[in-house]
Order: C-alpha cells, then sequence, then structure tokens
C-alpha cells in the first residue's frame, strides 16, 4: 500500500561507546535498491559524508502473472512465481483466494483443482505454479489474494482484475 518513492526520515541519531550508529526506519513497499546518503556533524562542525546502496527484498517473494483483464465465460490460467533469494531450500504452500471486489463474496470455487499447493525452491531459484480458474458470466471484477509461507517467511499479493463481457453486441450497418 506505500510505494512512495523516496524513504525520507528525520532521525537525531547518536553513536554508542564504540562510535556505532544503529538506524532503524521504515521503507516504502518497494521492491528495489535504494541510495542512502547520510552527513554528519559534531558541535566542532567536524563533519562527515556517506554514500552507499540499500536493497529492500524479501527472503520469499510471491508474484501472480495476472492478464490486464478477463472476459466473462473464460478459462484462466493463472501463474504464481515463487522466488526464493536465500542460499537454503525453502519448502513450503502457497494458497489463493478469490471474492469479489465490490461485495467481498468468496469465489474459490472458480478453481478447479486445489487451492493450497506445496512447492520447493532450490537455492536463489524459482518455480511457477498454475491454477484453473473458470470466469462465471456473473462478476464484473475478481480480486485475487496469493499467500506463500515457508518455515521462516511468508509473502503475498492482493490485487483486483476486471471482468468484462463475454458477449459483445454488433452492429452491421449499410
Amino acid at each position: 500500500t506505500n510505494f512512495n518513492e523516496t524513504a525520507f526520515f528525520y532521525p537525531n541519531l547518536y553513536t554508542d561507546s564504540t562510535g556505532v550508529v544503529t538506524l532503524k526506519f521504515t521503507l516504502p513497499e518497494s521492491l528495489t535498491r535504494w541510495k542512502f546518503q547520510a552527513m554528519a556533524h559534531t558541535q566542532n562542525l567536524e563533519y562527515s559524508l556517506t554514500q552507499n546502496e540499500a536493497v529492500a527484498q524479501k527472503e520469499l517473494m510471491v508474484q501472480v502473472q495476472a492478464p490486464r483483464f478477463v472476459m466473462q465465460y473464460d478459462q484462466l490460467m493463472l501463474p504464481c512465481k515463487i522466488e526464493n533469494l536465500t542460499d537454503s531450500v525453502l519448502k513450503g504452500n502457497v494458497t489463493i483466494s478469490l471474492s469479489n471486489p465490490f461485495s467481498d463474496a468468496n469465489y474459490s470455487s472458480l478453481i478447479n483443482g486445489a487451492v493450497k499447493l506445496n512447492f520447493t525452491c532450490k537455492p536463489k531459484g524459482s518455480q511457477t505454479l498454475f491454477w484453473q480458474v473458470t470466469i462465471p458470466d456473473t462478476l464484473t471484477a475478481l480480486q485475487y489474494k496469493v499467500i506463500a509461507q515457508s518455515e521462516q517467511f511468508s509473502d503475498g499479493e492482493q490485487k483486483w482484475i476486471p471482468v468484462l463481457p463475454g458477449k459483445v453486441l454488433v452492429t452491421e450497418s449499410k
């Protein structure tokens, strides 16, 4: 929900007895690289300037490759990519739930097969899983919520997809 382009904070920092400063702040939820700049000074106007790079990423990430829209009566193969950014094998499961974003009515019954799938990702690897979904003629939008969990890590994604009418009126004129 927080995808700001800057991660600004204005702290008062103090060093410990060994001169080490520990920073704690909240980054926006974008998974990216951040340029970090800091300047410190003493009361005698001695100063230090540092520039570095911070990487915001999760050890386990789930990415649903959803289409921009679907049409009523479609048979959809919804792919989900599980990424392991650790140096060890990750085992776990990924769960999907479908709902109407306007009424919160549960539509998980539209999934042909299991709602919960197991995954095993190699170190620094990925795995793609699929759900087959049948779109009924009663929906105008479909919201999905996908949650991947291993023993140590979890990640999730929630978005909605517009559902276009399956029948289009065609007018022919001469």
